[in-house]
């Protein structure tokens, strides 16, 4: 089953909000100043996670996507990153899962860039490469990332390689990070 925008607010975020609420009340009826501290991070560290579910929620299959493809959906993306994330992609249209699979993907590179590197700029290109499509982010940042069995790295590699596609990360302390996938494209849904 796929979620949607929805899904993700009208479950994940219900819950979180609903957690968010109950650890308001232990705190108020708590009385240990260290319990108190926890509860304070737990209730911030949440607060980040319904940020991240938003955030992510509004890049699920886009409308932008749908009419505009990559390119439109990817510069809808950029723009909600004004002066750090740029976006140079192709017109060029692909099969909707390919589209879909593929901007997932970007949108999570961009977003453990924006969350991680440090970066001032965040670089993202699509083009073809023969019978292949190409996507691509580069950041400016510390250079430090590290697939982890658990990590978002992983989850975009195997996104990726569900859709029969290849991921390769360079990342070189005090150089930035560069994303590279590679998918085929047996055939284009249109030009435009």
């Amino acid at each position: 089953m796929l979620l949607n925008e929805h899904d993700l607010h009208d479950r994940v975020q219900v819950q979180i909000t609903a957690t968010l609420q109950r650890l308001a009340l232990a705190a108020h009826w708590n009385s240990d100043p260290r319990v108190g501290e926890l509860l304070d991070e737990s209730r911030e560290l949440l607060g980040l996670a319904a940020r991240d579910v938003r955030l992510f929620a509004r890049g699920i299959n886009p409308a932008v996507l749908e009419s505009d493809g990559l390119r439109g959906a990817l510069r809808a993306l950029a723009d909600g990153f004004p002066g750090l994330v740029d976006a140079r992609v192709v017109a060029e249209r692909y099969p909707a899962p390919l589209e879909s699979g593929l901007f997932l993907a970007l949108s999570e590179a961009v977003a453990n860039a924006v969350r991680h590197a440090g970066a001032s700029t965040i670089l993202v290109e699509v083009e073809r490469d023969g019978e292949f499509v190409v996507g691509r982010v580069t950041d400016d940042g510390a250079g430090t990332a590290q697939p982890s069995p658990s990590g978002g790295l992983e989850n975009l590699r195997r996104r990726i390689a569900t859709l029969g596609g290849d991921t390769e990360l360079l990342s070189e302390p005090g150089r930035g990070t560069q994303v590279t996938i590679r998918l085929s494209t047996p055939k284009v849904a249109q030009n435009g």
